[in-house]
């Protein structure tokens, strides 16, 4: 991807961007997404994360502005997921 003229990418990155960066971005497209994710067990192997990092990969891959992913989940008792264990 080409850079812009503060030698970041065309993925556009929001968190370290400059307000003058994503004014440059508006104009050539109005979308920003905001990703959510949850985090909870996915087995021995698994990353607890892997709900909340494919939103990520699919924005950076496809090139779409995107805030940071809101990370969410809860089992049906209320605990975070990623806390139940016995």
């Amino acid at each position: 991807p080409a850079a812009s003229a503060h030698g970041r990418t065309e993925n556009m990155l929001l968190p370290v961007s400059t307000w003058q960066d994503i004014e440059a971005w508006l104009t050539k497209s109005r979308t920003i997404l905001i990703p959510i994710g949850s985090m909870e067990q996915h087995g021995p192997n698994g990353f607890i994360g892997t709900d909340a990092l494919c939103p990520e990969i699919i924005c950076r891959s496809f090139g779409i502005a995107h805030v940071p992913v809101i990370q969410c989940s809860q089992d049906a008792e209320g605990r975070p997921r990623a806390k139940r264990r016995k």
